[in-house]
């Protein structure tokens, strides 16, 4: 009976050291916050400026160590006076080209590491994307990387609408042109 008991023992001892239970952390919850402001006036012939600008950016992101999903929202406020354009008319109070006094989802996205191999990175959703002198822009896109160690290669997709480029088709039905504006897809290699 002490027979048994010992390898008993011996064999609670030896599942005790060799098992390894891997820990399972629940997914982490992130979030940040980012806030500008700032304050423009000037004046060039009969076009004046002056005005204030607010710019804040909660941000959120949920994932492990491989896997997470971010959200990005940006809020605008431009305050102030009504600028005037070049023919002196009074027009919006700051660059009507800017995302005045609304709220955007600036960035949502979902991004995978540690794909198939190590090192592979899969991205896909709204994102920002920079290349010097050529992009700096967010974009709906799918990115594919792999870390070599002493670098990074990136193969990029976008996906963004150019509303002055479009095509002319010929509707078969009642035989007028109309026009069709196309989405411009554009691919990038980086290293």
């Amino acid at each position: 009976m002490k027979k048994y008991l010992v390898v008993l023992i011996a064999l609670l001892f030896a599942t005790g050291a060799f098992a390894q239970e891997a820990e399972k952390k629940a997914p982490e919850f992130k979030y940040g916050f980012y806030g500008i402001a700032y304050g423009v006036k000037g004046q060039i012939g009969v076009n004046e400026w002056d005005y204030s600008h607010v710019r804040v950016k909660p941000s959120f992101s949920m994932g492990n160590e491989n896997v997470k999903g971010v959200v990005v929202f940006e809020i605008d406020q431009d305050l102030g006076a009504n600028a005037k354009d070049y023919e002196g008319n009074s027009r919006s109070s700051a660059d009507n080209g800017t995302d005045n006094k609304d709220v955007e989802v600036k960035h949502a996205y979902f991004e995978a590491k540690n794909v198939l191999i190590p090192n592979f990175t899969l991205m896909a959703g709204l994102n920002g994307f920079v290349m010097p002198l050529v992009a700096d822009n967010d974009y709906g896109m799918a990115q594919a990387s792999y870390d070599f160690g002493m670098g990074k290669a990136v193969f990029s997709y976008l996906k963004h609408e150019e509303n002055t480029l479009f095509t002319q088709y010929e509707d078969d039905s009642t035989g007028d042109t109309k026009i069709k504006r196309d989405d411009v897809e554009s691919y990038a290699f980086q290293i």
